[in-house]
């Protein structure tokens, strides 16, 4: 949502994204960067005295079984090593507690310049690295691992979902119902348009192949999800996202990044496992709970770890992440014991 647009706000936020992004970088013209701070200052102040409530602040219903509650909310501020990104970290700052979630933050080249980035802002948010640049993708993982923290527990959710608005997939990543720890990196964003720009490469899917996996590779080192670039289709052809969605998700990214509300619903479903995955799943980590921490049998099958711990991933995302974890730990404290 740009941030000179606050009239956008109410819309934005029960578009059913499971992350809002109120962008000041690309989002609003250089003319109008001082009208987007204005606008955000504006959100801001609302949020902060709990007004702005009704359709601005409520819950959202998604039109199915999962949790209704709101929407992250992300501000996306300027490249932090020009005049304007400063200026959007001093109104942020300023603000004491802010309201936010989290900081998306671009043009991120290496890892003192994420932790001078984070030195400007709040403790109390969250830091979303743009990868988006040749060197930030030399120095991915370095930038995933700058301020370490860890994404986990039940708060408010985390980004899908994390561009968008960052409408990231259903349940995934920050945005499954995980709270984002303050004062850290919750993920990687992909930034694919200005990468492929400085690359001199095509936006497509094979040009920016190995990027990708070097994105994904650097969350998992990092233990972050990491967040696909958006599309461009927006109301043409939706199959090419949702086939674009898929290969993302095979690759290990958590969830896209979006620009429309009209994308939401192929991305929500392709990263939101069926309830086919979820109900084996259950199967798989009941089996393992009743192996006490032996062997897991299941229809007659011996099952490899490594696919007990890709079932409570599968659990994780479709919000019963708790439940699964926790007690397996019992049992393997017991067993242990």
């Amino acid at each position: 949502m740009p941030a000179d647009r606050p009239d956008r706000c109410a819309n934005a936020l029960t578009s059913g994204a499971d992350a809002v992004c109120i962008d000041l970088e690309d989002a609003v013209a250089p003319r109008r960067k001082d009208a987007g701070r204005a606008g955000l200052r504006g959100l801001l102040a609302g949020w902060k005295a709990g007004a702005g409530g009704g359709d601005c602040d409520g819950d959202v219903d998604r039109g199915d079984d999962r949790e209704r509650r709101r929407p992250l909310r992300v501000v996306r501020i300027n490249d932090p090593a020009s005049a304007e990104g400063r200026l959007d970290a001093e109104l942020l700052a300023s603000d004491g507690e802010p309201g936010i979630d989290a900081v998306m933050i671009p043009k991120v080249r290496a890892a003192h310049g994420l932790q001078e980035a984070g030195a400007m802002l709040s403790d109390d948010v969250a830091l979303l690295p743009m990868i988006e640049t040749a060197s930030g993708l030399e120095h991915a993982a370095e930038i995933a691992a700058a301020c370490p923290g860890r994404v986990g527990g039940s708060g408010v959710g985390a980004v899908s979902g994390v561009g968008a608005g960052l409408g990231v997939g259903a349940g995934s990543g920050v945005g499954a119902g995980q709270a984002i720890v303050p004062a850290t990196v919750a993920g990687i964003v992909f930034g694919g348009f200005d990468l492929s720009l400085e690359l001199g490469a095509e936006p497509g899917w094979e040009s920016l192949l190995y990027a990708r996996s070097r994105v994904v590779h650097a969350a998992a080192l990092a233990g972050v999800p990491a967040f696909d670039m958006p599309s461009r289709e927006i109301h043409g052809d939706l199959a090419a996202l949702r086939r674009e969605a898929v290969r993302a998700r095979r690759l290990g990214f958590c969830g896209k990044t979006v620009i429309h509300p009209a994308q939401l619903p192929v991305v929500h479903d392709v990263f939101a496992p069926s309830d086919d995955a979820v109900a084996c799943a259950r199967r798989l980590v009941d089996a393992d709970r009743k192996a006490a921490g032996g062997p897991v049998a299941l229809d007659g099958k011996m099952v490899d770890r490594p696919v007990v711990e890709a079932a409570r991933r599968v659990l994780a995302r479709a919000g019963e992440a708790d439940e699964a974890s926790g007690n397996a730990d019992v049992e393997r404290d017991s067993a242990a014991s």
